[in-house]
């Protein structure tokens, strides 16, 4: 039992009102563009997100891939001589585009003051002739769209094969694109495609942030409001006839699955409601069958299906699993009054509520809405209300009617037989460079006076220690009232001892709490602890609403306190772990990129690998003295995040965690070295894949982030001006006792050598010093300024990156100080990092066609060695 929860007076239970407050603003202007502001206060950050209402399913047959192909066209619109892709990568905090089925969204965010230019930019998006970018523009871009279907072929073809499945062979959402019909694609047609649909009338523009709507209008008018009215064509429409029926086809799986779909309401309300109770039967599915289960939602618009997909483990047969589940399916009413029913509603209540945070998702639905004529803050009101209210009754006459086995779509999806498709490669090289702003290289020899106007995103954050050695991050930061609660240990993969290995996996997945009215009332509460082991930390995380603090704080402290072992859990847990191995040819190529990186017996290499597993990680005395030694307070992390009193909550912190005691031990401290290594290992496939490190010596963060964000600004170079890549991007990836800069990515094979070739180039330009290192060098610096000044406030993302700041410092970062410092730095401060931009000292592991890699390793003076 937990001594502090009966041996010291129960503190006062929160208020269990729930409150929710939506604030939205809608209105049309005048050229037809409908508008939504979402203001949120406690954001540090604005957000503008266009939604069109054009996508994949409007594609013409034969053209699959116009829509996906004018998002990025869209791109190379010019404003003062430059690409909106360029301007935006140079201001923005963060950018994108996105097409879906039905819709095609761009968003950015910067700081408040950057709104007006944001507005701006999409206004040239908006009204800007397609014409005008060039032929060579229009080929280079079309030829990076077919890259990424190279990339996710496979990721495309189940989606493919899904809605083939679920509507029809021939329907629109069944369509997609090819490296073949994306070729087709001539400018005349993308331009004449986006004449017709990139109006303002056709659009909806959401801004969210710390903004109000009288400053939204009057930056409209200056702006996007100024696009002339014009007529667009509306998209078609999208049929669907949902028939009870059985369906096997072939996919690009590794194993069989099947899908059991059906239809999701047209109105929003009753569609909320369904999808909290689809997630309740998923999570029931998943308790009955040992395999991996997912809650799916398919289609579009007014033809949406929401269905549970599930890949049974070997130990049962396909068909009993399938039949298992649909059994579990008519079975769910009874399970209503066992305490289910309250825990799956307090989740749903969690997830709406969390997802009214400002995000990219919750934008995207609200501009959704606001699309198809809704009030979108009025939908969404109601949505929550009807939530609130739903009695068990209703969710059993859903469960019934939305969800009834008998009339779902039951998709079986079998691996294909064969090899995997692949393509040529058709395209001519490109030469052509993009046209990107060169900054003055005499600002890189002075520090940055003006930072962007100051944020405050901290100034109720509160930190202390209490007496066992357990630190308490508390972070009352949001509007909405959810919680966020991680509880960080100091102890992870590679604290396993010779031995060992695998044990600290099997401590955190086959904890088991009892069943007391601690973990009922956690239980009802919608409570679920996930764990976490990484390689330096264990991470308990639990998420429900505010008014449940004091109980989702007992569930938490009964798991981690209380919690035990057996025989069946143990199993369990390793069982798991055993069926998510990776295989032989991976495992070859991960051992050797871990010792090149790492050096050869550093703790790190063996980490989390569960093929190299001991059996003392299957003995529960072993794993109950490894959970007795190292889950402790002393050195522990424990952070709330989200709306609560932080009084309330150190007194339920105080009330379960003050007499928990226990020191942590002694961890191994020796720094992982860099190797300069190369491997490689044939596969065949049109891409090669990159892992690429440079060592990143410790001690100055933000001169290495800046470091890595030109390295990022070089592969951009490259990518563009070849057309070869998708996805190459370089990140500064710090643990507690290694610190390197990796470049990982995919490049066409036939292009490869070519590209290492101005990779090298480019960085022997950085090496060097120059106006072109100088330039690059106050694009990125701003760049890191700009990030480290903005918060995402959302509560999941606070507490999130206060563990990310503890496994990699030790310490959370709750001050902007890192944007200080880096309006200090000069290039002449960080020209010692920029000579470890060097290939030769790069530790290298590439997979693909063996002449390509063999020609690629030749072009940066390297001689790979080749993994069986």
């Amino acid at each position: 039992m937990l001594g502090s929860c009966w041996g010291s007076p129960r503190p006062k239970a929160p208020a269990r009102d729930l409150t929710i407050r939506i604030s939205v603003d809608h209105f049309q202007l005048e050229n037809g563009l409908k508008v939504v502001v979402a203001p949120a206060p406690e954001a540090s950050e604005v957000s503008v997100t266009v939604r069109y209402a054009v996508g994949t399913a409007d594609d013409p047959v034969g053209r699959e891939g116009l829509a996906h192909l004018l998002e990025h066209l869209t791109f190379e619109h010019v404003r003062d001589d430059a690409a909106l892709f360029d301007i935006l990568e140079d201001r923005a905090l963060d950018f994108n585009g996105i097409t879906t089925l039905d819709a095609t969204l761009y968003r950015e965010s910067g700081t408040p003051a950057q709104l007006e230019e944001l507005l701006d930019l999409e206004a040239v998006r908006m009204g800007q002739a397609c014409m005008e970018i060039s032929e060579a523009s229009f080929a280079r871009q079309r030829e990076i769209v077919r890259n990424e279907l190279r990339e996710r072929d496979s990721g495309a073809s189940i989606q493919s094969t899904l809605h083939a499945a679920v509507y029809a062979k021939d329907h629109a959402f069944a369509r997609r694109a090819t490296v073949e019909s994306v070729a087709a694609i001539t400018r005349d047609e993308a331009c004449a495609f986006a004449a017709k649909r990139y109006v303002p009338s056709n659009a909806v523009v959401v801004v969210s942030g710390p903004v109000t709507m009288r400053d939204v209008r009057q930056l409209l008018d200056k702006t996007i409001g100024r696009v002339p009215k014009a007529e667009g064509e509306r998209p078609r429409a999208t049929p669907y006839d949902p028939r009870a029926r059985r369906v096997t086809v072939e996919g690009p799986v590794v194993q069989p699955w099947f899908v059991l779909a059906w239809p999701l309401p047209t109105d929003p309300i009753a569609r909320t409601k369904v999808e909290a109770i689809a997630a309740m039967a998923a999570t029931l599915v998943n308790a009955r069958i040992n395999g991996t289960t997912s809650l799916l939602e398919l289609g579009a618009g007014n033809a949406r299906t929401i269905a549970i997909a599930v890949a049974p483990s070997t130990d049962i047969s396909f068909e009993d699993a399938l039949d298992h589940a649909k059994d579990e399916l008519s079975r769910m009413g009874p399970w209503f009054g066992s305490g289910i029913y309250e825990h799956v509603k307090s989740r749903a209540i969690y997830q709406f509520a969390s997802s009214l945070e400002t995000s990219l998702a919750r934008d995207r639905d609200l501009a959704e809405l606001a699309a198809s004529n809704g009030d979108a803050g009025a939908i969404t009101d109601d949505a929550l209300r009807g939530l609130l209210a739903m009695s068990r009754d209703e969710a059993d006459d859903l469960v019934r009617s939305a969800l009834d086995p008998d009339k779902a779509t039951t998709i079986v999806i079998r691996p294909s037989r064969g090899t995997t498709e692949r393509v040529d490669t058709l395209a001519p090289p490109f030469h052509e460079e993009r046209r990107r702003k060169t900054e003055d290289p005499a600002e890189a020899r002075q520090q940055v006076a003006n930072r962007p106007a100051p944020v405050k995103p901290f100034e109720h954050a509160q930190t202390y220690e209490m007496s066992n050695g357990l630190h308490v991050v508390l972070l009352p930061l949001s509007t909405m009232p959810t919680l966020e609660v991680r509880l960080a240990l100091p102890v992870g993969t590679a604290d396993e001892r010779a031995g060992q290995r695998g044990i600290a996996l099997i401590a955190a997945d086959a904890l088991d709490p009892p069943f007391d009215t601690e973990m009922y009332k956690f239980l009802q509460a919608g409570g679920r602890v996930d764990r976490e082991t990484y390689f330096d930390q264990t991470v308990f995380s639990v998420r429900g609403l505010a008014p449940d603090l004091d109980v989702l704080l007992g569930g938490l402290a009964t798991t981690l306190r209380e919690g035990s072992y057996d025989n069946d859990s143990v199993r369990d847990a390793a069982k798991w772990h055993a069926s998510n191995r990776i295989d032989a040819k991976d495992r070859a190529a991960t051992s050797v990129w871990r010792d090149a990186l790492y050096g050869a017996n550093h703790p790190y290499c063996d980490a989390s690998l569960w093929s190299r597993a001991d059996r003392a990680a299957r003995d529960v005395d072993a794993v109950s003295r490894f959970r007795r030694s190292h889950y402790v307070p002393d050195g522990a992390t424990l952070v709330i995040a989200g709306q609560f009193d932080p009084s309330d909550a150190s007194r339920w912190i105080d009330f379960h965690f003050k007499d928990w005691t226990g020191e942590a031990p002694e961890r191994p401290g020796d720094r992982a070295t860099l190797q300069p290594l190369a491997f490689a290992q044939k596969d065949d496939r049109s891409q090669i894949d990159v892992d690429l490190a440079f060592a990143a010596p410790g001690g100055d963060d933000v001169a290495l982030a800046i470091v890595a964000e030109m390295l990022d600004e070089v592969i951009a170079d490259v990518r563009e001006q070849l057309a070869a890549s998708y996805g190459l991007d370089a990140t500064l990836v710090q643990r507690r006792l290694s610190s390197t800069i990796q470049l990982a990515g995919s490049i066409e094979a036939s292009r490869a050598a070519e590209a290492m070739a101005l990779l090298r180039d480019r960085l022997a330009t950085l090496r060097e010093g120059g106006d072109a290192a100088a330039s690059r060098f106050v694009a990125a610096r701003r760049h890191v300024i700009s990030r480290l000044s903005s918060v995402d406030t959302r509560a999941a993302s606070l507490a999130d990156s206060v563990v990310d700041d503890l496994a990699r410092t030790g310490k959370p970062r709750l001050t902007l100080a890192g944007a200080d410092h880096a309006m200090s730095l000069t290039i002449d401060k960080i020209a010692p990092l920029l000579q470890g931009l060097d290939l030769s000292r790069a530790a290298i592991v590439a997979r693909g066609p063996e002449p390509a890699l063999r020609a690629a390793f030749t072009a940066i003076g390297r001689q790979p060695t080749f993994l069986k």
